[in-house]
């Protein structure tokens, strides 16, 4: 099983499927095409995680993010804002 290293290494990447660095910065790359006007996305747990990892550039799992939960992200002056829970 591959999960013990997927789970250590952020670059690890195994079978053909994305790290976590890789998804991180496809999110963050998503983010920046973002308009600065309201938007709406649905997503998992797991992105909710990735989109604020993105975000504030900090590590992927040094954010909990739990099923359900509302995050709400703002960008002013460049500069993203978190509030989670709201």
């Amino acid at each position: 099983m591959e999960l013990g290293p997927w789970l250590m290494d952020p670059d690890f990447a195994s079978h053909g499927g994305e790290s976590v660095t890789a998804f991180v910065a496809r999110l963050a790359d998503w983010l920046e095409g973002c308009p600065d006007s309201d938007s709406i996305a649905v997503v998992t747990s797991g992105t909710a995680q990735g989109l604020v990892a993105a975000a504030l550039a900090c590590d992927f799992w040094s954010v909990e993010v739990a099923p359900a939960q509302v995050v709400n992200l703002s960008r002013r002056g460049g500069r993203w804002r978190v509030r989670i829970g709201c």
